[in-house]
């Protein structure tokens, strides 16, 4: 072969070469702009499917484990949240202090409490001065130590394989609570954020001194939307009922879904009226109501600018027409700049959240 093929030929290998390369950057970049354009619509599986493919094939960047891992933590898959998270701080130590945090929870939740410590430890060392509420981990074990042993738990029979949770009485003889069951039907719709079909609530009978039925049925409330209904209370009279439903932000195919927080009145046995409270909004979330005894406080979450952390435990006046009052914030001494959710008031108008 002459000299002036031979360098033709590695010319043509070398234009092939870079071709291809070619080829997979831009094939690399339209799977990077699917992930980002699901992930910011809250498809956290969706995204962390594209995100996963494109790590496997060796591609490695901050935001990619980043989002990678928050999209695992974000929907309780801790185990794959803590390789994801360990990859990113395998590739670069300095972080948002939020990702020492959820590294720390999601290595608790898989067993390596030590390493778990570290972090934890790491992320109050980078708290603002300023800011209250958390305990050190050594601190928060024994706290835990201290209020344990105090309740007996008995798992129920009809727990699912899905979401069970956010469970009400009403009256004396049913429990209504939230689940992501099978309800039997042929095409089931799902959300996208976890991939879990979309919630429902379901009632159970009560005995003496358990759930006496072993199969839940829907909740036939008349009132059931398109997406969720979760973690309902009703009035002592079992007139009246508040919950949890997701709405969409916009009209678009996409948009982002809210928490906001319905009531809906029992009239000649149907649950009709449902009002989108006056404490809702379309840019922030409102959720997870409970009533204290006199049943004149309406308690919620929301994550509204103006709180003192993430998501922050608030209450309503309730009037004798129904309507809302101003709300007012529970303040530092319950809300911490971490999370606070799920309100619940005993029969004694103890809080537990």
């Amino acid at each position: 072969m002459s000299l002036r093929k031979y360098i033709t030929k590695i010319k043509g290998l070398v234009v092939i070469t870079f071709l291809f390369i070619g080829a997979q950057v831009l094939g690399q970049g339209k799977k990077l702009s699917d992930a980002q354009s699901a992930y910011s619509k809250y498809n956290y599986m969706e995204a962390a499917d594209i995100y996963e493919s494109v790590a496997n094939k060796g591609y490695r960047s901050v935001e990619l484990f980043q989002k990678l891992g928050n999209s695992y933590y974000l929907n309780g898959r801790y185990e794959d949240a803590a390789k994801w998270y360990g990859e990113l701080y395998a590739l670069s130590k300095d972080q948002p202090n939020i990702y020492n945090l959820r590294y720390a929870q999601s290595l608790k939740s898989v067993g390596l409490e030590g390493l778990g410590e570290e972090y934890y430890d790491r992320y109050l060392s980078n708290l603002d001065k300023t800011e209250e509420g958390y305990l050190s981990v050594g601190d928060y074990l024994d706290l835990i130590e201290q209020n344990s042993g105090r309740y007996d738990l008995k798992k129920e029979p009809f727990n699912s394989e899905g979401i069970d949770f956010g469970s009400a009485y009403l009256g004396t003889d049913k429990m209504v609570f939230a689940s992501s069951r099978d309800k039997g039907v042929l095409i089931r719709r799902r959300s996208k954020w976890d991939g879990q079909p979309f919630l429902n609530l379901y009632e159970v009978g009560i005995g003496d001194d358990s759930l006496s039925e072993k199969s839940p049925r829907l909740f036939k409330s008349g009132i059931e939307g398109k997406y969720h209904e979760s973690t309902p209370v009703f009035t002592k009279d079992g007139q009246t009922m508040y919950f949890t439903r997701t709405e969409p932000k916009g009209l678009d195919k996409g948009s982002p879904l809210y928490l906001k927080i319905y009531r809906a009145h029992l009239v000649d046995g149907k649950w009709t009226g449902e009002e989108d409270l006056t404490i809702n909004g379309d840019t922030y979330n409102t959720a997870h109501p409970m009533l204290n005894v006199g049943e004149d406080r309406l308690y919620f979450v929301s994550d509204r600018k103006g709180g003192e952390g993430q998501t922050d435990l608030y209450y309503a006046p309730i009037g004798g027409d129904g309507s809302l009052g101003e709300m007012v914030n529970l303040g530092k001494k319950i809300n911490t700049p971490g999370r606070e959710s799920f309100p619940f008031i005993s029969a004694d108008n103890n809080l537990y959240f």
